[in-house]
């Protein structure tokens, strides 16, 4: 890629039994993204994302690699995690958060869906049970993934209250339940 060369990769899953396809690529550049180093690459001069764990080798070559004029790595990159998102994204989802658990929310469901219905959400100030200092919170509404994920991902988030959907309530409580009896203070009475 630093050398502006064209290669040819063996790509695909890690199973030793599956066969590998062989691309032949422009080279455009490396992303990290979490933990997992992506390849920008063009392929009959259309732009795609290869996963490195899934390459097998690489065939450096003497030809010059195409470039696409004004391509800006970081602007794909964008635009490809957010095309991303919004094809796994489909389960709409409306919480409602302490104002100080956004960054919570934030660092749980990471992506542009969060950033954008963190911003659309007005801090509301609500009046506790028992009488405690109003507390201002925060109702959110996004598509996330699935009910499986997202149950998963909220158990982190301090204060988080799931108004809809009810089978992801239900399923927050179930785990929460499940944490309560596996982890209570041996002695303790539930």
């Amino acid at each position: 890629m630093w050398n502006g060369r064209r290669i040819t990769i063996r790509y695909g899953r890690t199973d030793p039994d599956a066969v590998p396809i062989t691309r032949r690529l422009d080279p455009l550049g490396l992303v990290l993204k979490t933990d997992r180093w992506y390849l920008v690459a063009a392929l009959r001069r259309s732009v795609r994302t290869f996963r490195l764990s899934k390459v097998r080798s690489v065939t450096v070559h003497d030809q010059e690699a195409w470039r696409p004029e004004g391509f800006s790595l970081p602007g794909y990159w964008r635009r490809s995690r957010a095309d991303f998102e919004a094809s796994v994204a489909h389960l709409p989802v409306r919480l409602r958060a302490p104002a100080s658990s956004a960054e919570a929310l934030r660092a749980a469901l990471p992506g542009t869906e969060i950033d954008a219905a963190l911003q659309a959400a007005q801090p509301k100030t609500a009046q506790p049970a028992d009488h405690r200092a109003p507390a201002e919170h925060l109702v959110v509404s996004l598509l996330t993934e699935s009910l499986e994920i997202v149950s998963v991902q909220l158990l982190g988030v301090p204060g988080v209250e799931v108004l809809e959907p009810l089978t992801l309530r239900e399923a927050l409580a179930d785990r929460g339940r499940d944490l309560l009896a596996h982890n209570t203070p041996i002695g303790s009475p539930l």
